[in-house]
């Protein structure tokens, strides 16, 4: 790792214990509250590790279907690239239990390539059991251009008491 040019290789951006979650609650081992959940932004891969084995028990990506920012939801995952902020949905918070990522839709994987889609980005909120997209927002969901919610690095989303959910679009300093 020594090699510049390979220092930024999965670019991990998330490795954080699950903790406390309906899943493990109601039985799948998966889900342990100690168990690890890692993101790797440039492989578009996102895996849960156990603490104890070290092994891959969970996993989301690399490869998916085609996105379709038109579709309803619930449906199945579609393509992720360059996501941030992936994290299970705390206790007690609305959606609990469920993943929430910000798919930046920037430049990812090997070799490194610009998203040919749209330069657009979404947050999305995952069933993690079902595999299927329970809740997504992009610029359309507003009634606006696709094009005008795009952050191709950084970013957050957070679920918030009350189950709206604060975004911060980082690349263009914009909350809401």
């Amino acid at each position: 790792m020594k090699d510049s040019s390979l220092v930024n290789l999965f670019h991990i951006n998330t490795a954080i214990p699950l903790g406390k979650n309906k899943w493990y609650g109601s039985g799948d081992k998966r889900f342990a509250p100690d168990n690890i959940l890692i993101n790797s932004r440039n492989a578009n891969l996102t895996v849960i590790i156990c603490r104890k084995t070290g092994e891959i028990v969970w996993r989301l990506g690399p490869n998916f279907a085609l996105v379709d920012y038109q579709g309803a939801v619930p449906r199945a995952i579609d393509q992720i690239i360059g996501a941030h902020n992936v994290h299970m949905i705390p206790y007690g918070l609305p959606g609990a239990g469920n993943l929430l990522i910000f798919d930046n839709h920037g430049a990812a994987g090997f070799p490194q390539a610009k998203n040919n889609l749209l330069s657009v980005s979404r947050v999305i909120e995952i069933d993690p059991q079902s595999m299927q997209i329970i809740w997504e927002y992009n610029a359309g969901k507003s009634n606006q251009p696709l094009y005008n919610f795009y952050s191709s690095l950084i970013s957050h989303a957070q679920r918030l008491p009350n189950g709206n959910t604060l975004i911060n679009e980082g690349q263009n300093d914009r909350l809401f």
